[in-house]
Formats: structure tokens, sequence, C-alpha cells
């Protein structure tokens, strides 16, 4: 949500309007709400947990009635599910926005960073504490998110070279550099090099059973 934002306020207020102090909600004001939103708003939701209390409302509601079968019991004894997958999504999310920032709103960093300390905190809570899991976790998903983790690099450069087309009278050539070697890092197929680079042969040896 907040990455989203984020992108149709630099096409929008930024590229279209060039707003960045012409009136009281520029890019700068604008994405400055977002990153405290983003830092007190998304660990408040989950320490709330809505999802955990409206399961525990139907348990309760569901307590003592005879009219369900031993699977939906289960479930409703159960805790809400712990989605790794949504965690991630949200970590990316505000990685993402974080970086698309860094160089016109350096605070943001600061504010997210603290957000992520909440936000660890609660998480870790509530998987302890108010969750159940289940067979959704699994090594493919950590190494796409960390492939995505990778596009960090690239909205970094990205929205340095619009403000600096923007608001400082152009971009320079260091940017555009860095930008050119992120999205090279990035189409890069670096699993496959790396299953290249450390592929190793074995040959079989075949022993009778008297040696």
């Amino acid at each position: 949500m907040f990455f989203t934002t984020a992108l149709m306020t630099i096409m929008v207020e930024a590229l279209k309007f060039h707003n960045y102090y012409t009136h009281d909600f520029g890019v700068i004001e604008e994405e400055t709400i977002m990153f405290i939103l983003c830092t007190i708003l998304i660990p408040l939701i989950w320490a709330i947990h809505p999802l955990q209390l409206c399961h525990q409302h139907s348990r309760d509601v569901h307590y003592g009635h005879l009219d369900v079968s031993q699977h939906e019991a289960n479930h409703l004894m159960a805790d809400y599910h712990y989605d790794m997958g949504k965690r991630y999504a949200e970590i990316l999310e505000m990685m993402w926005f974080t970086f698309l920032y860094a160089d016109l709103i350096p605070i943001g960093a600061f504010l997210i960073f603290f957000g992520f300390c909440l936000y660890y905190w609660v998480d870790k809570y509530n998987l302890l504490r108010r969750s159940s899991l289940e067979g959704n976790i699994s090594g493919d998903l950590a190494v796409k998110c960390l492939f995505l983790l990778d596009l960090t690099l690239f909205w970094r450069f990205l929205g340095q070279l619009i403000f600096d087309i923007q608001i400082r009278n152009g971009a320079t050539t260091l940017t555009i550099i860095f930008l050119i070697l992120s999205i090279v890092y990035i189409i890069i197929p670096w699993e496959s090099f790396l299953e290249l680079v450390n592929s190793e042969s074995f040959k079989l040896n075949q022993k009778t059973f008297t040696d």
C-alpha cells in the first residue's frame, strides 16, 4: 500500500506537476507523513492483530455447538495461521519505499529503522503467542524474496535520478552509472552462475559385498 502510494506520488506530484514545495502538501510533506504512518501504523495493526481477534470471536460464537465437524473444530481451536509470505511482502515494500525516497527524505531511513524494530518484536510475539504454523513456509519463498530485495538498488538510484533532474538541475554521471549497474546486476542470473561455479561431479564407485 505504501509503496504503491509512493509510486503514484512520484508519477503525479513530481513528474507531472513538479510539486515539491508549491503548496502545503507537496512530495516531501506527503511522503514524510507516509514514512511516519509506515513506521507506526503497520506495527500497531499487527499488535492489535484484527485477524486473530476475528478468529477468536468466531471461536467464541461456535463454542459449545455440536453442529461443527472435527476438522472445523480443530481449525477454530487453533490460532490464526502465520503467513510468512505476507510478512516478507510488507518488509520488501517498506524497503523499496525507503530506498526510493532515501535521497530526498534522509530522515525516512531512520524512521523505517525504528519501525522495523517495533515490527520485529510485535511479529515475534505474534509468531510465538498468537499464531499457528502451517506448511506454507518454504526455502523457495526466501530465495525469491532475496531476489526482490536486490531491487532496492534499482529503486535507490532511480529515485536519485528523478530528484536530481527535478530539483537539482540535472543528473550526475555517477548516478546514471550506478543506475545502469543496478539494472545489470538485477538481470544477471546469479543463481545459475553460482550453480555453475560450485558444480561438482562425482564418480560412482561400485563395491562388492566382500569389499
